[in-house]
């Protein structure tokens, strides 16, 4: 007669959880669209389901997207490594025959041992969400984490039209002397700036060999995507007098008020292209000639900007970058003019297109 032994055998596994760490430190001129595509060259990087989207949720510290820092850590979305971790009985039955089982019926029965399924409990490990990286200081300036300076060289085309008391006068000219330099102080969600626009322009009479340079100022703030400043404009007035036309330099005030967005392109090199645009209300005029006077001076102006930066080196403490800046404005003046024996209202129409390029540097 056959008999019926149970073989035991007992494999046992060894297990192991773990979260992988995966942290990049940035590096001065990295942006945060390089660094993910870099992590994930196969995935889609824009829009809902993006890689982009899913580091951001990932790294609360990182509040704005075009603004990460030297030093500062981005946390990727651990892998998940699981190994066996239990150990289990198997129990193999085996048919012996009778006749070929004689210890087994001599040996006295002994109780059945319970195999009890070894379980190990494994506590994986708490990962902290990432603390908010301080900011690159480049000043004393409590918060301050970028000042940028720039110098560009390019091209004016200003046109003036005017009627009314002054006569009627139509001029446009060309300038390829426009000088550009402009600076900016970035902090997390403010930034504060000033642009300067420098030309040279013909002066007293269109005939003359005289010469003056003109400037305007522009003094900003912004808050987000909110725009405000006070803009300094001086351009020529003239006066049509018997077929002879004057010139003089009149200095505008405007408040103005807009609106900017930064995007950061996906170009193989970081490139940040920026937009503004917003509109101007004169808030006063006057002339360099104290024998002219200009008063109630009303009206509206628009302008529009694109910046293009493009980074051409990134050391430890500076980044160099390749800047090209096109601007469009448009004026509309009404103010009352008393110019020798020229007395009542003028109105003018100015337009301002310039192109510049030059060299960016960022602190």
């Amino acid at each position: 007669m056959k008999k019926l032994v149970a073989q035991v055998i007992v494999v046992s596994m060894v297990a192991s959880s773990g979260l992988a760490q995966d942290i990049y430190t940035v590096k001065f001129g990295d942006t945060l669209s390089h660094v993910v595509k870099r992590r994930y060259p196969t995935d889609k990087l824009y829009g809902r389901r993006g890689k982009l989207v899913e580091v951001l949720e990932h790294n609360p510290h990182i509040t704005n997207p075009n603004r990460i820092f030297p030093n500062q850590k981005i946390h990727f979305v651990p892998a998940i490594v699981v190994e066996p971790t239990q150990s289990v009985a198997v129990v193999t039955p085996v048919i012996v025959p009778e006749e070929m089982s004689p210890i087994v019926e001599a040996t006295p029965e002994r109780p059945q041992e319970n195999f009890v399924e070894a379980k190990t409990e494994v506590t994986p490990e708490v990962i902290e969400p990432p603390k908010k990286e301080e900011s690159r200081k480049v000043s004393e300036q409590k918060g301050l984490e970028e000042w940028n300076i720039s110098a560009l060289y390019g091209a004016k085309y200003l046109s003036v039209s005017q009627t009314g008391a002054l006569g009627k006068a139509e001029v446009g000219v060309l300038f390829l002397n426009d000088l550009k330099l402009n600076s900016e102080f970035l902090f997390e969600d403010w930034s504060f700036g000033f642009q300067i626009d420098s030309y040279k322009f013909k002066y007293k009479t269109l005939n003359s060999g005289d010469s003056q340079q003109m400037y305007a100022v522009n003094l900003y703030g912004s808050y987000k995507w909110l725009l405000g400043g006070l803009n300094i404009e001086q351009n020529p007035l003239f006066r049509n007098n018997n077929g002879n036309i004057e010139m003089t330099k009149m200095t505008l005030m405007y408040l103005s008020l807009g609106a900017k967005k930064d995007f950061e392109l996906p170009t193989r090199k970081p490139t940040t292209l920026k937009l503004k645009g917003w509109v101007n209300y004169p808030l006063s005029a006057s002339s360099d000639n104290a024998d002219i006077k200009l008063d109630s001076v009303k009206g509206f102006g628009v302008t529009g900007q694109v910046e293009l930066n493009r980074q051409i080196i990134a050391k430890n403490d500076y980044s160099l970058h390749a800047t090209w800046i096109t601007q469009l404005g448009v004026q509309k003046i009404t103010q009352d003019v008393e110019w020798d024996v020229s007395k009542g209202e003028a109105k003018s129409s100015i337009v301002d297109a310039s192109t510049a390029i030059g060299l960016l540097f960022k602190f």
